[in-house]
Parts: structure tokens; sequence; C-alpha cells
């Protein structure tokens, strides 16, 4: 999934996961940024974080505030990142 291809699947881009759905899942805008799912969509159409439309593209890639992200030496720190609230500044 980490190759930043321009692939769009048409309708196969409902049901899997392709590089047009992590690009959005790396959105730096959060309101697009979903698709937590690696294969197929199916979770993210369940819990509400599906985000796709055939040739959308994000503004901008990356993370909001990489600064509140721990050292990449610091492993137990990165492994509870996604769960400790950062808070919206």
């Amino acid at each position: 999934m980490h190759a930043n291809i321009d692939v769009e699947l048409g309708w196969l881009g409902y049901l899997i996961m392709g590089p047009a759905h992590h690009r959005l899942h790396h959105s730096t805008v959060i309101d697009e940024a979903g698709n937590f799912a690696s294969a197929t969509t199916v979770w993210d159409i369940a819990f509400g974080t599906f985000v796709y439309e055939p040739g959308q593209r994000p503004e901008a890639v990356g993370v909001v505030r990489p600064e509140t992200f721990p050292s990449p030496m610091n492993v137990v720190r990165n492994q509870l990142h996604p769960f400790v609230d950062q808070g919206q500044k």
C-alpha cells in the first residue's frame, strides 16, 4: 500500500483498498482522512471511516502535528501512540 502509484480501481475501489485509499488515509485534512483497513473496505464501511470517490486526491499527505509523535527509538510509546488522546489545538 505504500507504493504511491496512480492506479484507479473503478468500482473495485468500493470493495478493496488501493493506493488511492491509502493516500486519503494519510491526508493532513482530518475530515477526509479515514480508511484504516488494509485489504477490504468492509470494516471502514461498517465503522463509518470509509472515504473514497474515484479521482479524489488529498490536498496534502503526511501527519498532523508531527511533533506529538514519540521518537522512533521508543518502541512502546510508538505502539501506544494511537490510543493516547493528543487533544486538538
